[in-house]
């Protein structure tokens, strides 16, 4: 059987389902050993990173808008620092 690029992107979620951590890595290296061509692995390759990437953008926006600099100013969680006192010049 041939894999499409998509059919290999299916595979990936049913396996992320299923699966977390190191149980997800040990179904998706079975499936890679078991089912494909070098190419096709190429393609599972893609097709991780591209996810890991949108997981790692999702993980970035969902923190900013839910505990960014901007959201803890307005909640009064962060101020100003107080400015250290002017340092005098010594008088001659």
């Amino acid at each position: 059987m041939k894999w499409s690029r998509e059919a290999i992107g299916a595979r990936v979620d049913h396996l992320a389902a299923k699966h977390e951590g190191d149980a997800f890595v040990v179904a998706i290296q079975e499936f890679a050993d078991g089912d494909l061509d070098r190419r096709e692995r190429a393609v599972l390759y893609d097709v991780l990173i591209e996810r890991g990437k949108r997981g790692m953008l999702k993980r970035a926006v969902e923190h900013r808008r839910n505990d960014g600099w901007m959201r803890r100013l307005l909640e009064g969680r962060i101020g100003r620092r107080a400015r250290p006192p002017a340092s005098r010049r010594p008088e001659s």
